[in-house]
Order: structure tokens, then sequence, then C-alpha cells
């Protein structure tokens, strides 16, 4: 999979604009419906981000040695998720945050355990 520089105008520049980056490759060998391919593209996006980029496509593309027998390959149903993931400084703000609260809760002899609802 590729990363180039979009212009959100899905238009042949999808096809033939230069790649930023390779976000990772796959064999379609042994590749079932439903079988999930992940790649990480956090480095590229935040490195578009920073420069102030408007859009980032990503194309899948086969490489020059690959033979298709003057076929194409089809995808019935592509699906591209997208999830993000918290930076490891925001992880550790996160636990500092908790800490803090927690003896907070502490100092003050509440009890460190939240209450909850009982079903009945």
């Amino acid at each position: 999979m590729l990363a180039y520089a979009a212009n959100n105008a899905e238009d042949i520049g999808d096809y033939s604009t230069a790649t930023l980056a390779s976000i990772g490759t796959f064999s379609t060998a042994g590749l079932l419906a439903g079988s999930p391919v992940s790649f990480d593209a956090t480095s590229i996006y935040n490195t578009q981000l920073g420069l102030g980029a408007s859009s980032l496509g990503f194309r899948l593309q086969t490489t020059p040695a690959t033979v298709t027998g003057g076929g194409a390959f089809t995808f019935d149903s592509f699906t591209l998720t997208v999830t993000p993931v918290p930076e490891p400084g925001a992880l550790g703000m996160l636990a500092a945050v908790a800490a803090w609260l927690l003896r907070r809760r502490i100092r003050r002899g509440r009890p460190t355990t939240l209450p909850h609802a009982c079903g009945g």
C-alpha cells in the first residue's frame, strides 16, 4: 500500500501522483475473504499533518514483478478502517492524572473504589 499527497478530487491523480511512502506489502496468495490486513500509517499521517497537507491518499498497487496475466485484481468489498492510536506521551499523561486523582481520594479519606449500581 502506498501513500500519496491527495487532492480531494478523486481523479486520475489518485493513480499517477508520485508516492510519499510505502506503508506495507501483502500477498493475495492464500488471502481469504474477510481476512484483515493491517498497516500502520501513523508516521506518514503525522508527517503530512505537520506539513499542513489537506489530504492524504492510499492506494493498492502491484509490484513491478507481479504477473497478472493481463487481468486486474478486484476487490468487491474493500474497507479501510482507521483506528486512532494514542501517542505514548498521551498514555503517560493519562496515567499521571489517574494517579493524582487516586492520591487525592486517599488523602481526603474517601474510598478508593467507585460506587456501582446493583442489578435486581
